[in-house]
């Protein structure tokens, strides 16, 4: 930024809303201006903005004069108030509001994209800067600072899902109890435990019972997993479309699993109660039926 540049927009923030200009900054890295108003809205630095760069798309010229205290012209200048001891020689910046070159509308119409363009890279570096808690310059070391803690936080997730599985896995297998049927739902997991529970069962359970594994995800949608045991594929997947069509669901059979994501998760008890009908129609005996709640 120029310091015709600040005397711009100082200028049309004063005349717009009346912000005065109470200290500036021009670096090489980075400038700013600071003005005397509690906060400043988006809507008013677009307008600010809009202003400002109509200005400069006008090629509005540009005047600066050299006065002593006593010029008559310092009364018709616009600004802060000078201090009563101030001294010496003063400078005052004109800029005439004759539009003095006329562009192609092209040239105005391109202009505009790339204002557009350059504006929307601004607020949303001002968002990231707000999000991040950094500043401008060290964005890209911020955004990787979380990123390294997003992948730890999965590790440390996953490493707690596997130990969860094996505890939950050891629950069912010690209990003496080998259920012919189980049921088993879990809220904010996600397929890795699902998967991580039928190793931990092991191949015995899982080849001799039917489990029915669902697992939560977001607000109503998740996974199924129908593990069939010695049940023919065929009865797999008739009972797995049945679930399906509870759940609002779409899967498929592999092996003796059936699995499918699902919509309507919240309706897993429905689904349950369907399953249970099921094996029990295929005269299981109904005192086989763990369904542990969660």
């Amino acid at each position: 930024m120029s310091l015709k540049s600040q005397h711009l927009i100082t200028a049309i923030a004063d005349t717009l809303y009346g912000f005065p200009t109470t200290s500036w900054w021009l670096g090489s890295e980075e400038s700013y201006i600071e003005m005397d108003t509690k906060d400043i809205t988006d809507e008013q630095i677009i307008k600010i903005e809009d202003a400002a760069n109509s200005k400069i798309r006008a090629a509005v010229p540009v005047s600066v004069d050299v006065v002593e205290l006593d010029d008559p012209k310092l009364k018709n200048a616009r600004g802060r108030n000078l201090p009563e001891d101030v001294k010496g020689q003063i400078r005052i910046v004109t800029m005439w509001s004759q539009m003095l070159l006329m562009l192609p509308i092209y040239h105005s119409f391109n202009g505009g994209r790339v204002i557009d363009r350059f504006s929307q890279q601004f607020r949303r570096e001002q968002q990231l800067i707000g999000i991040l808690k950094s500043n401008l310059a060290d964005l890209p070391q911020a955004a990787e600072k979380i990123n390294v803690a997003l992948k730890n936080s999965r590790k440390s997730c996953q490493v707690l899902s596997k130990d969860l599985a094996a505890l939950e896995a050891k629950s069912f297998s010690g209990n003496g109890n080998m259920s012919k049927f189980w049921a088993y739902h879990r809220d904010n997991v996600d397929l890795d435990f699902a998967n991580a529970l039928l190793r931990e069962l092991g191949k015995d359970i899982v080849n001799n019972c039917v489990l029915l594994i669902t697992v939560k995800t977001e607000d109503t949608s998740g996974h199924m997993m129908l593990v069939g045991g010695n049940l023919e594929k065929e009865k797999i997947s008739n009972l797995g479309d049945r679930l399906c069509e509870i759940l609002d669901g779409k899967g498929n059979v592999r092996g003796n699993v059936y699995q499918a994501k699902v919509n309507k998760i919240n309706n897993v008890k429905k689904a349950v109660k369907l399953a249970k009908e099921f094996i029990d129609g295929l005269g299981n005996d109904k005192n086989d039926i763990e369904s542990p709640e969660n």
